[in-house]
């Protein structure tokens, strides 16, 4: 308590001084911003009691649930991926339809794949309904192809192209359109009999999931043997696909540089993307302040929040949020092509053992942990691409953008780390704009938490600008646990209306509020002058000014 009743002190010294954290928005575009870097990820995973995706499906009517409907809607999606995940190397698309001839009529029920082969849900979100939902919610499609049962030889790499190629003819082939000499069924008939005669018109494809921990990958060292036979799977599924329709944008797996590198010579511009997975920290065991294992007990709410939000990875010069560009990043990165962050999110939890000693715990601290994910894409914008944040809809796991009770007796709820996508997929431009920073303010973050890293400086504002043709965005990140902040805004590039809105996520506790809530507020802007805004204590805000 007197450390915080001191830093109130100092914040309000600093700011009786007019030293207040200042920011000069520039017109300089840095990198063009691509909508779907705000998009999420419906998983079908099967461990853990987590059925994903099929739990957005009212079990009495078959349709998406109206209270989860209402969340998707107001999310504002620009892209969904489906269905996976771990598991989607270890089964066939078509267990997702009905009517497939020599394997079933009605869809099967839904299995652990990649375990022990459990039934875990009745497979309620199958593939039309997943596709009928993106086009209510005006969301593009990502579908996730099986690459596995080649690279594991569980099957021919032939069959393994021909089972690709009837996914995509499947979505996109019109009824009528020739099949492909050794691809049968006619994939446009059966999708006419399960009710939808229109291609779906399917855009974006990614091929495998993670092969960086396929057992193999894991178990030996990457050698040419192995990352041939890769990438001659890679390349046949490609090519078939492409046969369908060559008007397709095909991601693939880029954190191994060896298999990169090999996709580059290879495939050249038939990949389009290269995709990476971002979560951490995963689950924390322990807390070391240098290589000293602490006392749980001994952290405060507030040293919790302050190693919490410092993420994903924290510049160590300016203190802000971003990805370096080591390890996987330039894995997928040197090869040349755009990245795909198709798997993202503040993902992590104590473990059971030291949970009881834990001063915080709370939703709404990942949420804002996870604003500093997207702030750090939206640096990278100039090779991010695409953003898919795991997960979106499910019914255990603390990743949920919307949580749903099974049982029927709770209605769905919208976690934190969904509300701040939201707020970002509403409110951005699509340029990056330049901007300089002058009089901030630091914390020192000494713990490591697993994969969060302990850093000497982080900003206790971290803030970012975009805009469009008509308007300026300028977003927040108030790190700051126990203080309001006033910052200024050095609009004087910019000709602005009289006016700026201020989207808001807080809470009032979050502890017993840690869901958290939006609040909107308008209030006047004078040209040309620095601009002085309020940000509350734990929040993210979004101006929204209008410019001529």
């Amino acid at each position: 308590m007197k450390k915080l009743v001191l830093l109130a002190f100092i914040f309000s010294t600093i700011f009786a001084f007019g030293q207040l954290p200042t920011f000069k928005i520039s017109k300089k575009v840095i990198a063009d911003i691509d909508d779907k870097l705000f998009g999420q990820f419906m998983e079908k995973p099967s461990w853990d009691g987590e059925i994903g995706g099929d739990g957005a499906i009212d079990k009495k009517t078959g349709s998406v649930s109206p209270d989860v409907l209402a969340y998707l809607k107001e999310m504002k999606i620009p892209i969904i991926r489906y269905p996976g995940g771990t598991d989607v190397d270890y089964y066939q698309w078509y267990n997702l339809i009905e009517n497939v001839p020599g394997k079933h009529q009605k869809r099967p029920a839904y299995r652990n794949y990649s375990g022990t082969g459990k039934i875990t849900s009745d497979n309620r979100l199958g593939l039309d309904a997943f596709l009928t939902l993106c086009s209510e919610l005006k969301s593009e499609p990502l579908l996730v192809v099986n690459i596995g049962d080649a690279f594991f030889r569980k099957i021919s790499i032939e069959e393994s192209a021909k089972n690709a190629a009837g996914f995509v003819a499947y979505c996109n082939s019109k009824v009528g359109t020739k099949v492909s000499e050794g691809m049968p069924p006619d994939w446009p008939a059966i999708r006419a009999k399960n009710g939808h005669t229109k291609p779906y018109n399917v855009r974006y494809f990614e091929i495998g999931n993670e092969i960086q921990l396929f057992k193999s990958m894991k178990e030996k060292d990457v050698n040419d043997s192995l990352v041939n036979h890769y990438v001659n799977c890679l390349e046949a599924i490609v090519n078939a696909m492409l046969d369908v329709d060559p008007n397709i944008k095909i991601i693939t797996d880029g954190e191994i540089k060896e298999v990169s590198e090999q996709i580059k010579r290879r495939l050249g511009n038939k990949i389009s993307y290269l995709a990476c997975h971002y979560y951490l920290p995963w689950e924390i065991n322990t807390v070391k302040l240098d290589t000293t294992t602490i006392d749980i007990k001994s952290l405060t709410q507030a040293d919790i929040w302050n190693a919490w939000v410092a993420t994903p990875y924290i510049h160590p010069e300016t203190g802000q949020s971003y990805f370096p560009k080591t390890g996987k990043y330039n894995h997928a990165a040197d090869a040349g092509y755009d990245l795909a962050i198709t798997e993202w999110n503040w993902n992590g939890w104590w473990n059971k053992k030291i949970l009881p000693d834990a001063a915080l715990n709370s939703l709404f601290a990942k949420g804002i942990g996870a604003a500093g994910f997207i702030h750090a894409m939206m640096r990278d914008a100039g090779r991010m691409k695409i953003g898919c944040q795991s997960m979106l809809v499910g019914n255990v796991w603390d990743i949920n953008a919307i949580r749903v009770d099974t049982t029927g007796k709770m209605k769905a709820r919208f976690f934190p780390t969904g509300k701040v996508t939201t707020l970002y997929s509403k409110y951005h431009g699509n340029q990056l704009l330049e901007m300089s920073e002058k009089n901030q303010l630091f914390y020192t973050q000494p713990y490591k938490m697993n994969s969060i890293e302990a850093v000497s400086r982080v900003t206790y504002v971290d803030a970012l600008a975009s805009r469009n043709e008509t308007t300026l965005y300028i977003s927040f990140i108030n790190r700051n646990f126990a203080n309001d902040m006033d910052v200024e805004i050095d609009l004087s590039d910019f000709k602005t209306d009289s006016k700026y809105k201020q989207h808001i996520f807080t809470t009032n506790d979050m502890i017993t509020n840690e869901l958290g809530y939006f609040e909107d507020k308008s209030e006047k802007v004078k040209n040309h002058k620095p601009l002085i805004v309020h940000l509350p204590k734990h929040s993210l805000s979004i101006f929204e000014i209008k410019i001529f």
